[in-house]
Order: C-alpha cells, then sequence, then structure tokens
C-alpha cells in the first residue's frame, strides 16, 4: 500500500485510433475475419479515457491527479520487420492460429498496408500514451 505522500505515475497506451501501426495491424487483420475476428489489440489500447483514469485515481484516495499525452515516433527498419513484430510478435498470433488463419498472408498484408500509409525503409508512425501522476 502506497503511503502518505507517495507517488503513483503508470502510464497506459491512448486510443488504438491513435497509435498508427498498431491500428494498420488491427484494421487489416479483421479484414481477413467475416466472424470471430482476433481483437488483441483492442485489449492494450482500451484503457485511454482520462477522465475515468482522473476519477479512478480521486476514488482510490489520491490527490492532485494528472494526465497528459505523451507523443513518441514509432520507427521500424521496415514495414515488413513492423508487420512481423505486430503479428507474430504479439499475443495476435495465438488468437491467428487457433483460428487456423493463413499468419503469413496476413502478416504481408499488414506490411503492405503500413507502407501504403507510412512508407518504408525505415518506417515511421506515432505513438501516443497517457501518462497518469498523483500523489498519496
Amino acid at each position: 500500500m502506497l503511503g502518505a505522500g507517495g507517488q503513483l505515475l503508470l502510464n497506459t497506451w491512448a486510443a488504438l485510433a491513435e497509435n498508427d501501426f498498431s491500428r494498420v495491424a488491427h484494421e487489416t487483420t479483421m479484414s481477413f475475419f467475416a466472424a470471430n475476428p482476433p481483437k488483441f489489440f483492442e485489449i492494450p489500447f482500451s484503457l485511454h479515457d482520462s477522465d475515468q483514469l482522473l476519477a479512478w485515481m480521486r476514488e482510490a484516495g489520491f490527490t492532485d491527479p494528472r494526465v497528459r499525452l505523451l507523443d513518441l515516433p514509432s520507427v521500424c527498419p521496415s514495414a515488413a520487420d513492423a508487420a512481423l513484430g505486430l503479428v507474430q510478435g504479439t499475443p495476435l498470433l495465438v488468437a491467428l492460429n487457433e483460428r487456423q488463419a493463413d499468419v503469413s498472408a496476413i502478416t504481408k498484408a499488414v506490411a503492405e498496408a503500413l507502407v501504403t500509409d507510412f512508407g518504408d525503409d525505415p518506417i515511421r508512425g506515432r505513438m501516443r500514451a497517457l501518462v497518469c501522476e498523483a500523489t498519496r
């Protein structure tokens, strides 16, 4: 338990729409499924409501809660490398395998979509997080 005068500092992702590469990977992957699409990317980007975060900090007894946006560049040597990490380097791979999906085809499609939206060699996009701070 955090004692009096202690400080809370945590971060979470902003909305999926504000995180370029993950958004593209999610949208592209979803397009492969008529039913029961894997929704892995919705989970890590689901805790993005600043007002709710502030309310939870207040309810937990923290004073002076603050939430600020943190924008950082996301850079990867290539769209193919980014797609490989996003599709096959996350728990999305488990969901794809459970659905007997063509992982190679999805990875290739994500890479192509990333090139279309952000270029290549290297690929550059935006990452956005929320940084929460409060004191006890």
